[in-house]
């Protein structure tokens, strides 16, 4: 997943300084082309938004399974406790 992330933010940034690039473009300041500039910078922030919002998604799924691991665990320890309280009551 690393590497697909490395990726999109390469690609962003190399989209974005074209998109600004063919906004500064001298002698070609026609409506088409400033449109087109704007056009390639936001498509650039847009990846930038997306692999942020995957990254943020990727560590939110990592956390909800931590803690389902802890629940299990803990849930086990509880059922052995209890057993283990049920064997003393037995013996007494």
């Amino acid at each position: 997943m690393k590497t697909v992330i490395i990726i999109n933010v390469f690609t962003s940034v190399i989209v974005f300084v074209a998109g600004v690039f063919v906004l500064l473009m001298p002698g070609q300041n026609s409506s088409a082309t400033v449109v087109f500039g704007i056009i390639m910078i936001a498509y650039s922030v847009y990846r930038f938004m997306n692999v942020i919002s995957k990254q943020r998604l990727l560590k939110q799924e990592e956390k909800i399974e931590k803690l389902k691991i802890a629940q299990e665990e803990i849930i086990m320890n509880a059922k052995k406790q209890k057993e283990k309280n049920e064997n003393v009551k037995q013996q007494i």
